[in-house]
């Protein structure tokens, strides 16, 4: 999925009743799984790296590949969310329960481009008949049934919360389902 979504869904699974540090948490949680894809995009941008250069080989070299593995492993998240529990850290474990959120909608989401769920356990990836993004994994599919549920979680936030900070990110990420296929339009040649 998309990170806009995962912020969404984490927000409307786990942020019910949540105070603003503990929303802090499940933020960073369900953005932390992605932030590799970030930090590769912010060196790309800075050294002018084409999108074909970044996805065909960047992506699937080191230290970008490891730092997937370490952002997406469910044993290091399960061991977060059970630390976290153990010591009573309310923000803590809804960071890491978001962190997990991320990655059980990642996990049937991914197909060429499967990360490694089980590192450091193992170097398995499943990869999915269906693609969040990938025309040639049903694609195009996924990504109208994403958006779609992105704005019911938009508009299930919205009712949520009257204040205006929040009312803006959530039109945002409303926006943002325009916005990011166009920008992999844009970012792989297409556009």
């Amino acid at each position: 999925m998309n990170t806009q979504t995962h912020l969404l869904l984490a927000s409307a699974v786990l942020g019910r009743g949540a105070t603003r540090r503990q929303h802090a948490g499940i933020l960073m949680g369900a953005l932390t799984p992605d932030l590799s894809i970030f930090a590769l995009a912010a060196v790309a941008v800075a050294t002018g790296m084409s999108g074909e250069a970044v996805w065909e080989g960047a992506y699937w070299s080191e230290p970008w590949q490891t730092l997937s593995a370490i952002s997406n492993s469910v044993p290091l998240w399960a061991a977060g969310l059970a630390v976290s529990s153990w010591l009573r850290r309310r923000a803590l474990v809804l960071l890491f329960a978001a962190g997990l959120l991320h990655l059980a909608f990642d996990l049937p989401l991914h197909a060429d481009d499967a990360h490694r769920h089980f590192w450091p356990l193992s170097d398995w990836r499943f990869h999915s008949p269906v693609s969040y993004w990938d025309p040639a994994h049903h694609g195009r599919v996924a990504s109208l049934v994403e958006a779609a549920g992105g704005l019911t979680l938009v508009s299930v936030l919205w009712r949520r919360h009257g204040a205006r900070w929040v009312r803006l990110g959530l039109s945002l990420a409303a926006l943002s389902y325009a916005a990011v296929p166009l920008f992999w339009l844009w970012s792989l040649g297409a556009g």
